[in-house]
């Protein structure tokens, strides 16, 4: 007996070996273990166990349990061989598996239609770009690696078999139902890609299915509702559709799947090719010398469908024209039985039975079902969404995006005072993720408008958006249907043609590469970029890219016109000087180091050091953490986001008071070694004269701390004296304090004169002072003649495009986009909300030297990020590098402040504003209200903290005790060196 099988396992596998050549491999699935496996169970097996493992049928985890029980019956009782999963998230459908597993005798052959990942079916997955978007991003590597990644997330769900890739070539563009799908019109190009997809998924020990033989690519109707006609003949199909198909067969791929399609000249009884006989057996078995297994297209589309067919008469017609398993029967026990007689009956040859089934076992042997383990479900939805994969998704998205017009060199766009944008949205909601990201970099006005406009609102928008100096047009929302026009509508070409007659106009196309040819784009359009996907990643990416974050490097994958042809592209490598928002993984830091930061702030929360908090943090102008946790106030009630405004205190200092002093610096109109007397006359006769700006800059002048000037305003009552203030604004009275207080110039006087007859110590003396701040804020207005909070918005501000950055918030925004402070029950007695929290700068109408600024976490950084590179930002320099590096500098000896700046201690057993891993080059500033930020050129990072610990009182100091900024700071420190050392 042994003899025996030692024979036929020599004999198949040197007929196997007789039609290989030095160009050919053959499926990996047979080699002579897994045959002799297959043989072992086979000469076990009775004739019904082996009908079964013919069929491969539907499972939906979400199903109501009733069909789940029904499939786990028909699985037992018919002895099925292999499942197809559908609908529903990772622990469920894992559940599910293990369930139809232990219904089975033989380990069931569990496959996905996964062509781009376990999310094409299942939810809580990575959605990786289409084959056609991989095409677009055009590295042969990067689909390989893909191709690898969907094939340990298969494994890690249990599956063994992907019906991808799909090597149609679509030389249609009419085709309703492949499009996306296929890698490209041209055959190189689909042979290429799909053997990069195939290697992937079976280097991994994952079946990749080839499909639709004999080519699904040039058709204009859809398979799954009717049988579509191809009109060729075996020569033009083989000199094109069977390309890739030779090719791939000769690299050695397992699986091919036939598909339902009429080929009149290769089956004059037009059968469908997924039931015919002669294509199967004689091109594709015989010519094509293919030996693994090949495997039906769904039998219950309607493609498949005969005439007068009855339950069970397509599956045999399938088995008997060469199929190796039976996809998605629709009658199960009437195939079954059907097959069953026509074995008994030797219509089928019970040898060819052996054959089909020993092959499935060969399969089922080769990705380890001989050695079957329930699927883990610890940790399930972690493992199918790792750093590495979410970072090789954005990459794949990233290298997608096309720019295809770029006229004048409309892009990157550019940001200054003179220009304006706005965005337009079709097809989608407002302020979408594309509307949003753009509003990162630059204020965008957004605005929408439905697919199907009528004229009279494409006329009141377009003379709205006309305008504006830049207006990009967003289409959303597109279809694959060439009779739905691919989405595109005449109303959306009536507002592209109309507005880009009255304002330079860039078109943004979030769909396939086959819309292109339905715009109707005239010349006037500056630019023009497709995306290809309409998801979340796309938008982000590509708004980016629009401003020069992302590099614009993809090519189209399909030829749509003269105009638009295979490879059209242009380059446009990204800024250097401007922050990408990317993943950790881009940077190789491991989100499971990050996941400590959040760990540090939900304990502080949780102990009441804070409300909640934003932070951002970026290295190497990556922005790698950009979160917001908590609620504005203990009563949990408004969540905080990331664009919420918070009141950022003494970071006041850096943020406005030392860039408008390096600027003036720069344009020569501030001299260190001056003095206070030299700027301000009122000053020339007291004991501050001769403070010299340096002094100021560096806390060293010999001035108090701070005087709380609010208290000269209280009279013996105890109230706030009606002279210096009032509640409602009337004459005199016009500088608001709060909603309902309001203070006159005649205390301002007050405030000055209390700053000129203030005490004074030792000069040389460190003492962190405020009122430097305030001496310094009134020389910079008096040497610009402007108030320091328009100086620095028309200098800083609005060029860098920061739109959450500014004194008096309430002016722009509301009270719910601004986190409130304390409840103030010494001067205001009220919760101070939209208002700056410090006294000195309330009673100054909100705008001083050393607080005031209001700013979220993101716009804090980009004003860091600009001091980091040395005071340039997306390609306009703001301050000399030098003033920056001045200004950053410990300039006197025995002093650790800088001009303005705070520096880390270099003791590192002394308490430090700063974490213990800053570089002596970091700069950066803390705050009264729980904030601060620190740059540090050496690690290239920029981090930014922002609280309201003082809410409902400045009392609670948890935040310091706890040393909640530090130590988050010191995470990302941690972060950068593990990164280093690997």
């Amino acid at each position: 007996m042994c003899m025996r099988k030692n024979f036929f396992l020599l004999l198949f596998l040197s007929g196997c070996c007789l039609v290989a050549n030095a160009q050919k491999k053959l499926p990996p699935f047979i080699n002579p273990q897994s045959y002799n496996w297959a043989d072992s169970v086979l000469d076990r097996m009775t004739l019904e166990e082996k009908i079964g493992q013919l069929f491969m049928v539907q499972m939906q985890s979400v199903w109501p349990q009733r069909d789940l029980d029904s499939l786990a019956s028909l699985i037992r009782n018919y002895h099925i061989g292999g499942i197809i999963v559908f609908k529903g998230g990772p622990y469920r459908q894992a559940e599910c598996i293990n369930r139809m597993q232990s219904e089975a005798s033989v380990p069931l052959l569990v496959g996905i239609d996964g062509e781009w990942g376990l999310s094409m079916r299942m939810d809580s997955t990575i959605r990786f770009p289409r084959q056609m978007t991989l095409t677009a991003m055009g590295n042969d590597s990067m689909i390989y690696e893909t191709a690898a990644e969907i094939g340990r997330q298969c494994k890690r769900m249990g599956i063994q078999l992907n019906f991808a890739p799909d090597i149609d070539i679509n030389n249609n563009p009419l085709n309703p139902v492949i499009n996306t799908r296929s890698f490209s019109d041209d055959k190189t190009v689909v042979s290429r890609h799909g053997m990069q997809y195939m290697k992937g998924l079976q280097d991994n020990k994952v079946i990749a299915c080839a499909k639709h033989f004999p080519g699904h690519g040039d058709t204009d109707t859809d398979s799954h509702y009717s049988l579509p006609v191809i009109n060729k003949s075996e020569k033009e199909l083989d000199t094109l559709e069977w390309y890739p198909f030779k090719q791939l067969i000769n690299g050695g791929v397992d699986c091919i799947m036939t598909g339902h399609l009429n080929v009149p000249l290769l089956d004059d009884e037009n059968n469908p090719a997924s039931l015919s006989s002669k294509i199967i057996r004689t091109y594709l078995e015989k010519d094509l010398d293919f030996k693994g297994i090949i495997v039906s297209d769904a039998l219950n589309m309607k493609g498949a469908m005969i005439e007068g067919a009855k339950p069970g008469d397509m599956e045999l017609k399938a088995l008997l024209a060469g199929n190796d398993i039976l996809l998605m029967s629709e009658n199960v026990p009437q195939a079954f039985e059907k097959i069953k007689t026509a074995v008994e009956k030797r219509k089928f040859r019970k040898s060819k039975l052996d054959d089909r089934v020993r092959k499935i076992l060969m399969v089922k042997h080769w990705v380890g079902l001989n050695h079957y383990t329930p699927i883990d479900t610890t940790n399930i939805y972690y493992d199918l969404n790792p750093a590495d994969a979410s970072f090789l998704n954005y990459r794949l998205y990233e290298g997608a995006v096309t720019l295809l017009q770029n006229n004048d060199n409309i892009l990157p766009l550019q940001h200054s005072s003179e220009i304006t944008t706005a965005s337009v949205e079709i097809n989608d909601s407002l302020n979408n993720t594309f509307q949003n990201t753009l509003n990162l970099f630059a204020p965008v006005n957004t605005f929408a408008m439905i697919k199907d406009a009528p004229d009279s609102a494409i006329d009141s928008l377009t003379n709205i958006l006309s305008d504006y100096s830049t207006v990009v047009v967003s289409i959303h929302n597109t279809t694959t249907k060439p009779q739905s026009n691919f989405g595109i509508t005449a109303s959306m070409n009536k507002l592209i043609e109309k507005l880009s007659s009255k304002t330079k106009v860039i078109v943004v196309l979030f769909g396939n590469s086959y819309c292109l040819s339905k715009l109707e784009l005239p010349d006037s359009v500056k630019g023009l970029v497709i995306a290809y996907e309409d998801t979340y990643l796309p938008q982000y990416i590509t708004a980016q890219a629009l401003f020069g974050a992302v590099s614009m490097r993809g090519r189209l994958p399909v030829t749509v016109s003269e105009k638009f042809v295979r490879g059209s592209g242009v380059s446009l490598i990204s800024s250097s000087d401007i922050v990408k928002y990317t993943l950790p993984a881009e940077l190789d830091i491991d989100d499971s180091c990050l996941i400590k930061v959040d760990s540090i702030v939900n304990d502080a929360i949780h102990r009441k050091a804070m409300p909640g908090c934003q932070i951002y943090a970026s290295v190497d102008g990556k922005v790698i953490y950009n979160k917001s946790f908590g609620y504005t106030t203990y009563d949990n009630t408004i969540p905080v986001n990331n664009e919420m405004l918070y009141d950022i205190a003494s970071v006041t200092k850096i943020s406005s008071t030392a860039l408008a002093a390096m600027w003036l610096y720069d344009h020569h109109l501030l001299d260190l070694h001056q003095t206070v007397g030299y700027y301000l006359s009122e000053y020339a006769h007291s004991d501050k004269s001769d403070i010299t700006i340096e002094q100021l800059m560096t806390h060293t002048a010999g001035l108090q701390a701070w005087t709380p000037f609010y208290k000269a305003a209280i009279g013996r009552d105890g109230k706030l004296m009606k002279s210096y203030f009032s509640k409602t604004e009337r004459n005199g009275f016009f500088i608001k304090v709060t909603d309902s207080l309001y203070t006159n110039a005649k205390f301002q006087s007050k405030i000055d004169e209390m700053i000129k007859k203030s005490p004074l110590t030792e000069k040389g003396q460190y003492v962190y002072s405020d009122l430097g701040m305030l001496i310094l804020q009134k020389i910079i207005e008096r040497q610009v003649s402007k108030k320091i909070d328009v100086l620095v918005d028309e200098e800083f501000y609005k060029p860098l495009g920061l739109t959450h950055i500014l004194f008096n918030p309430l002016t722009r925004f509301g009270k719910n986009e601004i986190v409130p402070t304390e409840d103030d029950t010494s001067f205001r007695h009220v919760l101070v909300h939209g208002y700056v929290h410090d006294p000195a700068a309330a009673a100054m109408g909100g705008v001083a030297g050393n607080a005031g600024v209001f700013a979220n976490a993101q716009n804090v950084g980009i004003l860091m990020q600009m001091l980091l590179n040395g005071g340039s930002y997306g390609g306009k320099q703001y301050l000399r590098p030098e003033t920056v590096a001045l200004f950053t500098s410990a300039p006197l000896p025995g002093i650790r402040r800088g001009l303005i700046f705070d520096k880390p201690v270099t003791d590192k057993s002394k308490a430090s504003p700063a974490c213990k891993s800053a570089s002596g080059l970091a700069f950066g500033h803390q705050g009264f209200t729980g904030t601060c930020t620190w740059a540090d050129p050496q690690n290239k990072l920029v981090y930014v903290f922002l609280s309201n610990r003082v809410y409902p009182t400045a009392t609670n100091q948890k935040l310091n005790q706890l040393s909640v900024r530090t130590n988050i700071q010191q995470i990302f420190y941690d972060c950068i060196h593990s990164q280093t050392e690997k």
